[in-house]
Order: C-alpha cells, then structure tokens, then sequence
C-alpha cells in the first residue's frame, strides 16, 4: 500500500504534463495551422505533438528547478517531497506556453494576409477590401527541353501545380525576409484548381490560384514550337480573374495566339 501511496502522485503528474502536452499541440495546430510537406494528416499530427511535447519539457525544466532550490532552501522541507513544486512549476510553464502561443497567434494573423508577390499593407476599412485590383498579365519563355504536348498528362499538371505554388511561398518568404521579419512565419493557404483545356487544337494546362482570399492568380502554360509559354495573371484582390478577356485574355492571344469566348 506505501508504495502505490508513493506511486499515485508520480503517475498523476505524468498524466498532467500529457495533458498539458496534448491540449497545447491541439491549441496550437488549430490556431497556427502548421505546414509539414509530404506527410499525411496523421503523420503530420503525431510529428507535432512529438516536436510541442519536447519543446513543453524543455521549458518546464527552468522552473522546476527554481521552486526546487526555492523548496529545498528551509532545512525543514528537505525531506519532505519535491512533487507539489513540480505542479507549481507546471502552472509557470502553462503561463508561459500560453503567451508565447498568443505572441505566435498575432504574428501568423499579420502575416497570413501577405501576398507573395507584394507585402500589403493591412487594409483598414471594408471598402478597401472589396476594392477590385486590377489584373497584371506577365509572360515569360524558355526552352522545353524536349517536352511536347503529348507529355502533357495529370503528372505533370500536379508538377507544374506544386511547382508554382512552391514559387509563391519561396517569393514571399523572401518578401518578409527583405522587410526584416522572420521568413517562417509566412504560411499561407493556398487554393488551386488546374485543368487541360484545348482551344484551337492548342493543348494548355490552366491553374486558379486563390492566395489567403486576399489575391487571384491564373497561370497558363502551353508548348509552342520548341519553347513553353507561362502566361502570369495576378489580381492583389479577392475577385475572379477572366481568363479570356481583359489583360489575361489579351497576354494569352500574344503568346498562343488563341481566343476563347467566356461561357
């Protein structure tokens, strides 16, 4: 019986440091939304819990040894057990975790409204954030290196898909890292939705992108002759972009010389 006496506050701090473990991973992960690229769900779930839990019992370590000395000072409580210090220095690591938490929260929720491409300023009235932006066209070339329409099947649309959202997020961790911020808390979501389409026997792989619902993006990629032709149509806002029309429509015909009525 002593030693199950003995054993029971042990095994109820060990459930309260899991607790503490498993409630701030859960806190965390809704809240920052973290990124683990190419893992699963529940990979990337186990993989955080692991990564917090380590963190949590790292600092936990400072004050449990401060209530410690402090404990250890008055030669009455030497013998006496160290376990109720531990909960006091579990409280001080739970405050801890909690402000770094919220200190971690507001600078997610200032980045996350970043664009790649241009770092935004934060819009201060409804009537700035419904304001439609216009759409920027680009087209850049380079050679195909022996790829052709024919090559163009699902793998490589989900290539050129990864790679331009890749793009994006290396470009606007540059973007914080140049105005002086750290470059890890950049961590958009990014929506896209990509398709082959074909217009006047020409074979094109089409790509909507929505950026954190603060921008539209639409990228075009086709083959002409021995060359690929990327037509880039950004909007700094959250409306659609008309792919056929306006300055995407126009940047298209330019480089494909192709044309299609919007349905």
């Amino acid at each position: 019986m002593n030693n199950e006496n003995k054993r029971k506050p042990i095994i109820l701090l060990i459930l309260k440091i899991l607790f503490v473990c498993f409630t701030y991973s859960l806190i965390s992960y809704f809240i920052l939304d973290p990124k683990y690229d190419g893992l699963s769900l529940l990979e990337a779930s186990i993989r955080h819990i692991i990564l917090n839990s380590i963190q949590i019992l790292i600092i936990l370590i400072i004050p449990t040894f401060f209530f410690i000395c402090i404990a250890k000072i008055p030669k009455s409580n030497r013998g006496n057990s160290i376990l109720p210090y531990i909960d006091y220095a579990l409280i001080v690591t739970c405050v801890i975790l909690a402000l770094s938490l919220y200190g971690q929260w507001i600078a997610y929720e200032r980045t996350s409204t970043l664009t790649p491409n241009k770092v935004s300023a934060k819009q201060t009235s409804s009537k700035q954030s419904s304001e439609i932006k216009p759409i920027i066209a680009t087209m850049t070339i380079q050679s195909s290196e022996g790829v052709t329409e024919l090559d163009f099947n699902q793998s490589l649309l989900d290539t050129f898909e990864s790679w331009t959202i890749d793009t994006l997020i290396k470009k606007g961790k540059q973007s914080i890292a140049d105005m002086g911020h750290d470059p890890s808390t950049y961590n958009p979501k990014i929506y896209a939705d990509s398709v082959y389409i074909d217009v006047n026997e020409k074979k094109l792989a089409v790509m909507k992108f929505n950026l954190n619902n603060v921008a539209r993006m639409v990228v075009l990629i086709g083959i002409k002759k021995d060359q690929i032709y990327r037509v880039n149509c950004l909007r700094q806002s959250n409306h659609d972009i008309p792919v056929w029309s306006d300055a995407c429509g126009d940047k298209i015909y330019e480089a494909f010389g192709v044309s299609m009525q919007d349905n």
